[in-house]
């Protein structure tokens, strides 16, 4: 009887036994398991941070190129702007430059007038009126304009009016600074017959669409050039006349010139 119980154990022993080496092995294998899996995970965890840093990565790039993209539009449009305005921007305005400093005006660099302060040489003057009055030529020939009373005649620093009478004569468009009173004088009628001609291109040019408008009237008459600001009058004469004066008359007339290129860029902008 003992025996057979014995013998039961045995069984039971060798069994248990062999469970537990089972046991053991699936231990071992579950072990290898776990230790693959945390392995699996670190390496998950860390293609998982690769990813948030390749994101973040990409989304600075991509706030670069967003940026950049925003500058290059701006850039677009700046370049389409001045596109526009260059083309707008006629032969007139880009070869007769009109700019004031301080109490003088100047044509292509040229200064119109001078003051104590800014003494300007009589070359220089008459070479502002050489283009000046080569501007005022080629705008009438702009507007069909065929001036009455006076011929234009611009030769550069020596430029001239001539009278359209039976007895023709030349005023000159420049002065030496001498103190010849005759050569002066007339000096002082040249200046005055040419903003006659100014004002004829004035009123032919208040006939197209748009119109024109000058900022300082001009009253040829007197030889006076009205300040729109003050309401004073300037002569455009150098007899009994300070050069403070006759500058400002100057400079009220190149305004109008400027005035003037801006109304023919837009009238006539192929031109």
């Amino acid at each position: 009887m003992l025996q057979q119980e014995l013998k039961v154990l045995e069984r039971e022993e060798a069994r248990l036994v062999q469970e537990l080496e089972k046991v053991e092995k699936n231990r071992d294998r579950t072990a290898v398991a776990l230790e693959a899996a945390r392995a699996e995970t670190e390496t998950l965890e860390q293609q998982e941070r690769q990813s948030h840093r390749d994101l973040g990565e990409l989304q600075w790039q991509q706030q670069e190129l967003q940026d950049e993209l925003l500058s290059l539009e701006d850039r677009l449009l700046y370049a389409q702007t001045q596109l526009a305005w260059l083309k707008r921007t006629n032969a007139f305005k880009a070869a007769f430059e009109i700019c004031c400093d301080g109490p003088l005006a100047a044509i292509i660099s040229f200064r119109l007038g001078c003051v104590p302060t800014v003494p300007v040489s009589w070359r220089e003057i008459n070479a502002a009126w050489g283009h000046t009055a080569l501007l005022l030529l080629a705008l009438s020939n702009t507007v069909g304009l065929q001036f009455q009373r006076y011929q234009l005649v611009p030769r550069g620093d020596h430029s001239y009016l001539k009278s359209l009478t039976e007895d023709p004569e030349e005023l000159p468009l420049f002065c030496t600074g001498g103190k010849n009173s005759l050569l002066n004088s007339k000096f002082d009628q040249a200046m005055v017959a040419f903003l006659d001609c100014m004002q004829q291109f004035n009123e032919e040019a208040k006939k197209g669409e748009p119109a024109l408008y000058m900022s300082s009237r001009i009253h040829v008459e007197q030889g006076l050039m009205e300040d729109p600001g003050s309401g004073e009058f300037y002569s455009i004469r150098t007899h009994l006349n300070r050069k403070e004066q006759w500058t400002k008359a100057l400079k009220l007339m190149l305004t109008n010139f400027k005035w003037s290129l801006d109304w023919v860029s837009l009238r006539y902008p192929h031109k």
